[in-house]
């Protein structure tokens, strides 16, 4: 089998929530890079801990492949993705509880393979487009004014 064909098959057992499968992909010291939350993994438990998360708080997420790219050892995918936010998301600005709003986001994941193996993924994603499509942004810039103790600025 091909680094195309095992990134397709990587991303449709996300997609169906196969985690075994999802994790018989992964050689066992890969490293995760989610460029958009600065978040990374190391080995599989980490690795798919962490893409859980969005499994968690977007349950009904699921990847559409719009495009994929081999050249040597490497895919590059883009892909769109698409979820309803009805769990709560433990993410980069804290818990961000359920809005039930449905969003789409493209992004690239650019995949590393060995031997059959994905040995290093680092993913692409306007993380901004996804807090705003669930209707989190407004609460987050009040969670900060708390957390700082800054006020607006006023007209005057």
């Amino acid at each position: 089998m091909d680094n195309l064909e095992i990134g397709k098959r990587h991303l449709e057992a996300y997609n169906n929530d196969k985690w075994d499968d999802y994790k018989a992909d992964l050689a066992d010291n890969v490293k995760y890079e989610e460029m958009a939350t600065r978040t990374t993994a190391t080995g599989k438990s980490q690795y798919v801990e962490v893409v859980r998360r969005w499994k968690k708080g977007f349950p009904d997420t699921k990847a559409k492949i719009l495009s994929q790219y081999s050249a040597g050892d490497t895919v590059i995918s883009e892909v769109e993705w698409t979820g309803t936010h009805t769990g709560a998301f433990e993410g980069p600005f804290g818990t961000i509880q359920p809005t039930n709003n449905r969003g789409t986001v493209r992004a690239v994941l650019v995949t590393k393979f060995a031997n059959g193996k994905i040995v290093e993924v680092r993913h692409y994603f306007d993380i901004m487009t996804i807090l705003a499509q669930a209707g989190a942004l407004a609460g987050l810039g009040a969670a900060a004014q708390r957390k700082t103790g800054e006020a607006r600025p006023s007209a005057s």
